[in-house]
């Protein structure tokens, strides 16, 4: 079964700041992946960014967030950064900070995610 994982305490005050419509909607999709496996749930749902980097579409009801992942062995999924869009396309500021999130994030942190069995999403 998919795990999702939040990379950081950033990544989740990011979570905490979303407006509620998008928190719910990241339970849903957090579920159909649940249910379905991460490879069966596309669009609208996740849709892949470029290299690792996918995200979580979020839509609410004036905006409209993104929860930017990758994922790693093991069906886990970690949430490097979330944000509410203000344009069409996803900014390359957005796409930059989670790359250097994912750089940043240590080995033992990856290895920790990785080998943890309790349930987060």
């Amino acid at each position: 079964m998919w795990e999702l994982f939040l990379a950081s305490s950033t990544v989740e005050q990011e979570l905490m700041e979303l407006p509620p419509e998008m928190k719910a909607r990241l339970l849903k999709v957090a579920e159909l992946i649940k249910t379905h496996g991460l490879p069966n749930v596309g669009m609208p749902y996740v849709r892949h960014i470029q290299d690792e980097l996918w995200e979580i579409r979020l839509a609410g009801k004036d905006a409209i967030g993104r929860g930017l992942y990758v994922t790693l062995a093991g069906k886990r999924i970690v949430i490097l950064r979330f944000f509410v869009k203000k344009t069409r396309k996803t900014p390359g500021k957005e796409i930059r900070t989670a790359l250097e999130r994912l750089r940043s994030i240590s080995d033992e942190t990856l290895r920790g995610i990785e080998g943890r069995n309790s349930k987060r999403s």
